[in-house]
């Protein structure tokens, strides 16, 4: 059976690596048509991101009778997917070298297709870098160099410091937070761009809450989660809650054959000079008068 993913991503490479994490499948299985390239401005900033449409065959995996082969495969795949672990490690050690970090101890987990690398040594807050983005930038050039070597698609986890894990505990501590303030405001709470697993993590804890749900905005990688109280509350003029609305102001028209002057009002300009009047008033006045001080 025949499917297709449509993504969209920062560059061709970028889409095809994406696609190949997603769907768990090797590049030479994927084919794909370049709905749009990526646009860039004159400074090379990118305004529109490249549009990608990939098609790939389902099919159901019939069991060989024959135990020999079975065997020979399974020595294949393993074979392959040592050595993609080994390009994996050795560009890692090239890059952290780059990055001034030469005694990193590499501990190696493996569990079927899901290779995870944990980093060991002095200054690890260099690898992990700012809200984990250096250690998320290195596992998808990882993930990106060790498979394009031929074989089954091998997932790259590379974490260090426990980052993972202390992460992924600290957004579902916001997530609550979060939550419970937009179900109490009844205001859409809006968070920080996060990666795709960052944001599932968000999706299941405020699916598992009442009264509010999350969708994803914006495109990558400035993509990010909004919560929304499903009963949302109105705010009023001093931006507290209510159904206050202000009554508009009745305009009334006069037309001429409906306005009558009064019998008593002239309809002549006025003539009277309030000037004039006013130093009449004050000819007796004196503008000066004698300051007496006290001895």
């Amino acid at each position: 059976m025949r499917k297709e993913l449509t993504l969209h991503a920062d560059s061709i490479e970028q889409a095809i690596a994406m696609a190949c994490e997603q769907l768990q499948k090797g590049q030479e299985e994927l084919k794909w048509d370049v709905i749009r390239d990526v646009k860039k401005s004159l400074f090379g900033k990118i305004k529109e991101q490249a549009e990608v449409t990939f098609y790939y065959e389902e099919q159901d995996v019939v069991e060989q009778p024959e135990v020999a082969e079975t065997v020979t495969t399974t020595l294949v795949d393993e074979d392959t997917t040592k050595h993609k672990i080994e390009i994996a490690t050795t560009y890692l050690k090239d890059v952290l070298s780059a990055m001034g970090l030469n005694d990193v101890h590499m501990d190696i987990d493996r569990e079927e297709d899901n290779v995870k690398i944990v980093l060991e040594g002095d200054n690890m807050g260099v690898a992990i870098g700012r809200r984990g983005e250096t250690l998320d930038a290195l596992q998808y050039l990882v993930s990106l160099v060790a498979n394009r070597e031929e074989g089954d698609y091998v997932r790259f986890i590379i974490d260090s410091g426990n980052f993972r894990e202390k992460r992924e505990e600290t957004l579902r501590h916001l997530a609550a937070k979060i939550a419970k303030t937009t179900l109490k405001t009844g205001r859409n709470s809006t968070l920080e761009p996060m990666n795709p697993y960052e944001r599932r993590i968000i999706h299941s804890v405020v699916s598992e809450i009442e009264g509010v749900y999350s969708k994803s905005i914006g495109e990558e990688p400035n993509r990010k989660v909004v919560v929304i109280s499903e009963h949302p509350r109105k705010s009023n003029r001093n931006g507290k809650g209510g159904n206050y609305h202000k009554k508009p102001r009745e305009r009334r028209n006069y037309d001429d054959k409906d306005y009558v002057i009064p019998k008593d009002v002239s309809n002549q300009p006025s003539t009277y000079d309030f000037e004039k009047e006013f130093l009449k008033k004050s000819s007796d006045t004196k503008l000066y008068s004698k300051i007496e001080f006290d001895d």
